[in-house]
């Protein structure tokens, strides 16, 4: 049988879709996270479930978190869109 997949995920192409990618990886003063509605809004949590609230501002079809302002670690991304989660993702911070 044969699958389609995304080459940089691994997952196929459904999940690939639900997947944020945040560059670059880990970061340090700032990340990027690539997003495909207009409309979607971040939701950053840590590694404990509690969410965050960087700043963050939209450029164009990207947002950009000031991870500066987060301490070393691992969190959690989710897109939503009118209250629906729409993908999620992971960013690694480092100092």
């Amino acid at each position: 049988a044969t699958a389609l997949v995304d080459i940089v995920t691994g997952q196929d192409a459904a999940q690939a879709k639900m997947s944020l990618a945040p560059y670059p990886v880990p970061a340090n003063e700032v990340a990027w996270v690539p997003v495909s509605d207009a409309s979607a809004q971040l939701q950053v949590h840590d590694a404990m479930g509690r969410p965050v609230l960087p700043t963050m501002t939209r450029h164009g079809d990207r947002l950009r978190i000031n991870t500066d302002q987060l301490p070393t670690g691992t969190y959690l991304l989710t897109t939503m869109v009118q209250g629906r989660p729409t993908a999620h993702g992971r960013l690694v911070v480092i100092h």
